[in-house]
């Protein structure tokens, strides 16, 4: 017999509980089911372990695997979509955010997606590695309105350091470089469409 840790076991007994995909497509059912089996490990495990397990089947994705991903992440659990996000953004060539692959370009345009369909608290969490929105090659400017939205439904919000307030999760300064980050990119995606 084969033992197992805890949270393996934890996991045997739960996993029809926390199963949420509907796809029908294997490459997303694969990829939810890497998700799946260790959503309860930390962040450090995404970093440095998971996202190669994740990014080697990402790589074999088409572009009608990843609009399968988008549309089947309705019915993921935040903390999975959480996951997920956090292995797209995190960028490991030596280049970072200045030469864009195929792959970090679809990457970063799943991530677009994510802003505007996660939950609020996530979104907050998320905005973080906006800058990773750069990457993407074929900028929806529907998508990119939506999270400015979004952005712009924080501005008096406790999330942003406003007069007075002492906790908050980001300064009025990094609030208003969200803005002209996504003002940029919305530019960008007029241009293109003209």
């Amino acid at each position: 017999m084969t033992e197992h840790s805890s949270d393996y076991s934890k996991w045997l007994i739960n996993w029809k509980t926390n199963y949420s995909s509907q796809s029908k497509s294997r490459r997303v059912i694969d990829l939810y089911e890497i998700i799946l089996k260790s959503e309860f490990y930390d962040t450090d495990y995404w970093y440095f372990a998971g996202d190669k397990d994740i990014n080697s089947r990402l790589v074999s994705f088409t572009k009608e695997d990843w609009q399968k991903l988008r549309e089947d992440l309705a019915n993921w659990k935040s903390n999975q979509i959480e996951i997920l996000s956090l292995v797209l953004s995190t960028v490991k060539n030596s280049s970072g955010l200045s030469d864009t692959s195929p792959s970090e370009s679809m990457k970063s345009e799943c991530y677009a997606y994510i802003l505007t369909v996660c939950d609020d608290d996530l979104f907050i969490d998320l905005i973080d590695n906006i800058h990773f929105l750069k990457l993407n090659t074929n900028k929806d400017i529907n998508v990119l309105n939506r999270i400015k939205n979004r952005l712009l439904k924080l501005k008096d919000s406790p999330v942003i350091q406003n007069s007075g307030s002492s906790e908050f999760f980001y300064t009025k300064k990094r609030y208003e470089d969200f803005i002209v980050l996504i003002d940029t990119e919305i530019e960008k995606a007029d241009t293109k469409n003209k």
